[in-house]
This record gives structure tokens, sequence and C-alpha cells, in this order.
């Protein structure tokens, strides 16, 4: 199997605030075969597939200082032009907050509340209300985005 390698270099990134974890299932007594290395700032960052029962994970995972230092960089929500990071272009970001509403309909209709694990600007709740959820509620780590969504009249945290 051929692993993807990516190398970034963002030296504003504490990526010295970091613990390495075992799959969460096996406790990492089964083998993993690794499928993504991120090299940032010439630290390695493994996803990791437990060979065992099929979950990834991203090992080390970041801690506290980390989190704080990635999600509340300026920079964070520019992204790339993939399916994250889209926040500045409010149209695509829609688009897309409409295919994820729309896949949860598809599997259960009559959903009422979601929760939003990582909200970012809010487009995906915001379009879960327009689809006459009754309750739409986020988390998000980034203080400029829980702003933004507050503003919206968004309920994040």
């Amino acid at each position: 199997m051929n692993i993807t390698k990516i190398n970034l270099n963002l030296l504003w990134l504490k990526t010295e605030d970091t613990h390495k974890i075992k799959c969460f299932f096996c406790d990492g007594i089964n083998p993993t075969e690794e499928r993504l290395v991120f090299n940032v700032n010439n630290r390695e960052f493994k996803i990791i597939r437990c060979a065992a029962d099929d979950i990834m994970f991203l090992s080390p995972q970041p801690g506290q200082a980390y989190a704080e230092s990635l999600y509340n960089h300026p920079t964070y929500f520019e992204g790339i032009n993939d399916m994250y990071g889209l926040a500045v272009n409010d149209e695509k970001s829609q688009q897309i907050a409409k295919i994820r509403i729309g896949e949860i309909l598809k599997y259960k209709p009559n959903a009422q509340s979601i929760l939003e694990i990582g909200c970012g600007f809010g487009h995906t709740l915001a379009e879960a209300l327009k689809n006459n959820f009754k309750t739409a509620e986020g988390i998000e780590f980034s203080q400029e985005a829980i702003k933004t969504c507050k503003n919206k009249n968004l309920n994040v945290r």
C-alpha cells in the first residue's frame, strides 16, 4: 500500500503539545497500518487504521496548546480548495451544507435536532434550521468562528 506523505511548515503551530494514542477499541494490541503521514514542522503525525477493527485515528493527538494555536490562527479558515476550509467562500460552504443536511434527511427524514462538532462558521447549522430542525447546536474551538455564529443567532459554544 502507498502511504501519502504531506509536509507542512507552520512555524506558529505548537506541535510539541501532543501525546501518542493507541486504538480505542483494542488498545493497540492488533496490528495497524499507516494510511497518511503529515510532517508538520518536522514532527510526524500519522493517520493509522487498526487492522482488526477498522478504526482510524490520528497519533500523536494534539493537546490544548496545539489546538488553540491551530484553530485561533488567522489563516485557519482560509483552507484549500476542498470540502473543508471554505468558510471564506459562503456560496460554496452553503452548497456543502445543503449536501450534508440532505444526506442526514435521506437516512433520517424526521430528524429534528443536530449537534455539529467543529461547526466552523455555522453553514450546516443554518441549513438545518432552514429545513425545520427544531434544534441546531454547534461546538467550535475557533473564537472567530464562534463570534460569527453568534452574530447569525446560532447556538454555538
